[in-house]
């Protein structure tokens, strides 16, 4: 565990004295770690959002797109 830490966690020197400083550091790092984790699923979950709206969106616009164009027609005849 403390080698995946270090190497995936960045966990460099603790700059904090004492035991209790290294404690804390430790307890930072698994922290640090987790936002981590939080911030890939945001990002995993915003662009699937994001697609969806895309979707939304283009259906939208042909939804128009063929009301304008029995608009111009009905005007046109």
């Amino acid at each position: 565990m403390i080698g995946h830490m270090k190497n995936n966690g960045r966990l460099t020197r603790c700059p904090l004295k004492g035991t209790q400083g290294d404690a804390l550091f430790a307890v930072l790092c698994g922290c640090s770690h987790n936002i981590r984790i939080i911030l890939r699923h945001l990002r995993v979950f915003l662009c699937h959002l994001i697609g969806l709206i895309r979707r939304v969106c283009m259906v939208v616009e042909a939804d128009i797109a063929s009301v304008r164009s029995d608009q111009i027609e009905r005007l046109a005849a």
